[in-house]
């Protein structure tokens, strides 16, 4: 009752309108302090990335891609760019070229990367003779050079660093308008709920057609139904919905019928029991029944299995197999008239892993079939393997992957199963079983009775 009464209260508690802002409020915070602590305040510092830090081979591998950028254009911007690139070097430039050119003239495929070094090589070198336009000016006033040198890259990091916290707010704000968007949806669900009634309130039944006023309390004698408890009636009508579920009524044959209805028994076929006699029936309504009776679970599958002893048996056969006999494949034709072929059952070694390394005498597998062709309309073919210990711990795999077949089980004296076709039924029962040492197959009983449904 009190688990009962805490999810109760569970399910009913919802977020105040201030609860819901204040966590609105600390996730936009959360995300602009951490947005200003990674951008603006302890931006990330990348190190050791200079070309300078590079090994020689990347050194070269580098050079090579600038002159691969250059020598398709081969004009005064496309040299000014790599120029650019290679500033980085420094004093070692030229020497790393010719090391470039030397190493990719050893290449068997790098002549067209020596080719490429050897232009630009050229180009810089003819640029280097040029006379600058304007040297004198530019040797007059090396401050002003300097300082011109450097306003460019300072306005760049200003104007890099206002266009980052340029985009940082420019986020902040989107999430602040899915934010307030989020909400605002919220208030609209939450005041539709709020006109349309209580979510957590049941829907409420019809209403009654008059008022109910409580009647009251008289001692005047009322006319009651003799024998009425209402105690009774309640106690009973849940011993019958109880019943109702769990009762699992026969299907008797229809009376006077040409052909009996096809009856499901494959659920009995995957369970391994002992035939049981159902119980007798009888003609007391249910209703009428004690409610100890009727509350009592149905009967388990065992009952279906045990009405088919009111199916007569028209052919019988008890199949014994010994070790080491050879050629064990026994059948027989269904009795049905002279020119009526209704079928056949019978029980031989399986023909899948039913024998192990090729020797007879390590039978591990056994299978029994029923062929029923008492409808023309269709044809019903039910095989069931039966399997010996040794199959059942070392090769269950591969009979389980056989889909055409029932379930497999293992041989065990007194285990009774069936093969249901359309119109017969094939009981079996594993009389007796004897296992090796190993778990192969020394002895096996089965008695098999046809019936017919019916």
């Amino acid at each position: 009752m009190s688990s009962n009464s805490s999810m109760t209260k569970l399910t009913e508690r919802r977020i105040s309108r201030d609860g819901l802002t204040w966590l609105l409020v600390g996730l936009v915070a959360g995300l602009i302090f951490g947005l200003l602590i990674g951008w603006v305040w302890w931006p990330v510092d990348w190190q050791g990335g200079s070309i300078n830090s590079f090994s020689t081979e990347d050194k070269i591998s580098y050079v090579s891609a600038v002159a691969d950028a250059y020598a398709p254009y081969s004009t005064q911007d496309a040299l000014a760019d790599a120029g650019e690139r290679l500033a980085a070097l420094g004093g070692d430039r030229d020497e790393l070229i010719q090391d470039a050119i030397d190493y990719f003239s050893t290449q068997p495929d790098g002549s067209i990367q020596a080719a490429n070094l050897a232009a630009l090589a050229s180009a810089l070198a003819s640029s280097a003779e040029l006379p600058a336009p304007a040297e004198a000016a530019v040797e007059s006033t090396p401050e002003a050079t300097a300082a011109a040198a450097a306003t460019p890259a300072q306005s760049e990091r200003q104007d890099n660093g206002w266009g980052g916290f340029a985009r940082i707010l420019a986020l902040l704000a989107g999430l602040a308008l899915i934010g307030f968007g989020g909400y605002a949806l919220w208030m609209l669900a939450k005041g539709r709920s709020l006109g349309g009634g209580n979510p957590g309130t049941p829907p409420p039944g019809p209403a009654p057609s008059e008022p109910f006023t409580p009647e009251p309390a008289t001692t005047s004698a009322r006319s009651t139904i003799s024998g009425y408890d209402p105690s009774q009636t309640a106690q009973a009508s849940s011993s019958y919905a109880q019943a109702q579920a769990t009762r699992v009524s026969p299907v008797q044959p229809t009376a006077g019928a040409a052909t009996v209805p096809f009856e499901h028994e494959e659920a009995v076929d995957d369970a391994v029991t002992t035939f049981a006699a159902a119980p007798a029936a009888t003609g007391t309504p249910e209703r009428t029944a004690p409610a100890s009776e009727r509350i009592a679970p149905a009967p388990p599958p065992a009952v279906a299995a045990g009405s088919l002893d009111r199916y007569p048996t028209i052919d019988q056969y008890t199949a014994e197999y010994v070790a080491g006999r050879e050629n064990f494949d026994y059948s027989k034709s269904i009795p049905g008239g002279p020119n009526n072929y209704l079928g056949e059952y019978g029980i031989g070694i399986s023909e899948r892993h039913g024998v192990l390394n090729g020797d007879l005498d390590q039978v591990v597998a056994m299978e029994i079939y029923l062929f029923d062709k008492s409808d023309e309309t269709q044809l019903v073919d039910v095989n069931r393997v039966l399997l010996s210990e040794y199959a059942h711990d070392h090769l269950l795999k591969h009979f389980e992957r056989d889909k055409e077949r029932l379930g497999p089980i293992v041989a065990q004296r007194n285990t009774v199963f069936e093969l249901s076709g359309r119109q017969l039924v094939l009981k079996c029962n594993v009389r007796d079983v004897q296992y090796s040492s190993t778990g192969i197959f020394q002895r096996l009983i089965v008695d098999m009775e046809l019936k017919k449904k019916g």
